[in-house]
């Protein structure tokens, strides 16, 4: 097993290109190492590279999710199986379908592919995603409108009669804001033919064949699936993180260690409340004429 410094990220893709013999070839893939994670890459033969999440023995591991990294195959192709229908999971799929062949299959707990909340933010970085991808226009039309440059939201003490703003931001590239349950539907759109996506398939557990490194998968139905790769997009009580923790945690003697394992299996409250409400400007003025109402993008806060 050979151990890469996690302060130096672009090793995974420099190593990767190197072993495939081809440098214009990149991992599809990589969720970087967190703090307290070392990225493992272990050789299994000519054909295949896997990435493997190490943990470090002079940190514990939080209660978060650790994601699974997906490297390019140098010959042949692999399959790779989606767990959880939402953002994550259909923008993996469109990615891998768009800079690869492999064949992708999405496991969807509902009976539907949707999603719940309202708005999402797109700022510098993510919109020159979508540029490459060549989907930033389609997205513009989507939004509330194209991004203005040097705006920012503006942030605003309101829990008393005569509120103040205390701090504004400026994004020099602007944002754009869409609709959650728009950009599932827009993902949907782009998802790649070869991808098959298949709804109530609530993931139990999986099983990794030692010899092969073959993953089946097992539904709550009864049904099962077989994969090369797996990825768990499957959310905040995830049963790709449950399995892949209570798998680690039998393979490790140390007590200690295996106890913090099993602790990152479920998510923990941080203790803070996110919430959003709609009231008619004409009321608001009706009870308090004298309100400052604010324009444009505003953080408000309340204190409890």
């Amino acid at each position: 097993m050979t151990r890469w410094p996690r302060r130096d990220v672009r090793a995974f893709s420099q190593v990767s290109a190197r072993l495939m013999n081809d440098r214009t070839q990149r991992p599809l893939l990589a969720f970087y190492s967190r703090q307290d994670l070392k990225w493992g890459v272990s050789i299994h033969n000519s054909e295949f590279y896997e990435c493997r999440w190490c943990p470090s023995p002079r940190r514990p591991l939080s209660h978060t999710i650790v994601a699974l990294a997906i490297l390019v195959l140098m010959k042949s192709t692999f399959h790779v199986a989606i767990c959880g229908g939402g953002m994550g999971g259909l923008m993996l799929a469109l990615v891998i379908g768009k800079y690869g062949t492999h064949p992708v299959e999405i496991f969807e707990a509902g009976p539907t592919i949707t999603t719940i909340g309202a708005g999402i933010g797109f700022f510098g970085t993510t919109m020159d995603i979508m540029k490459d991808l060549g989907l930033y226009d389609e997205l513009t039309k989507m939004s509330l409108g194209p991004p203005k440059e040097n705006i920012g939201p503006i942030f605003r003490k309101s829990d008393q009669r005569d509120g103040y703003h205390w701090f504004s931001r400026n994004l020099k590239r602007g944002h754009l804001t869409v609709h959650r349950k728009d950009m599932v539907e827009f993902l949907l759109r782009h998802v790649p033919a070869s991808c098959k996506i298949h709804t109530s398939k609530r993931l139990d557990s999986y099983d990794v064949n030692s010899e092969t490194g073959k993953i089946t998968l097992q539904f709550s139905d009864g049904s099962t699936s077989v994969t090369d790769v797996l990825v768990g997009a499957d959310g905040i009580h995830s049963a790709t993180r449950k399995t892949m923790y209570q798998k680690l945690a039998s393979s490790i003697l140390d007590d200690d260690s295996r106890k913090r394992l099993l602790e990152c299996i479920d998510p923990v409250w941080t203790g803070t409340l996110v919430y959003r409400s709609l009231v008619p400007t004409s009321k608001l003025r009706k009870e308090y004429p004298d309100v400052e109402l604010p324009t444009g993008l505003t953080m408000v806060s309340h204190a409890t």
